[in-house]
């Protein structure tokens, strides 16, 4: 694992992203774990910081942030990992 990284490592990306007050501020965005580590300042489970990888689009893994406005009752955030 001292490649890659874990799957924690997107869920703590995911924890920063619902406990940011200023969410509204990504919508539409396309986040990337490594630099959503360095904004909010978490690690992977090793206590490691991991860049993005620099691979191909294709390759990529995003998590994506949308909003949705009929969600009554839950959040209106929609987090999805592509």
């Amino acid at each position: 694992m001292e490649t890659t990284e874990s799957p924690e490592y997107t869920g703590r990306a995911v924890a920063a992203l619902t406990n940011d007050p200023k969410i509204l501020r990504k919508l539409g965005s396309t986040l990337r774990v490594g630099e959503l580590a360095k904004e909010y300042g978490f690690t992977d489970i090793d206590g490691r910081q991991i860049p993005h990888f620099g691979l191909p689009e294709s390759y990529r893994y995003w998590v994506v942030l949308s909003y949705d406005a009929s969600a009554i009752g839950r959040t209106p955030y929609i987090i999805t990992c592509q």
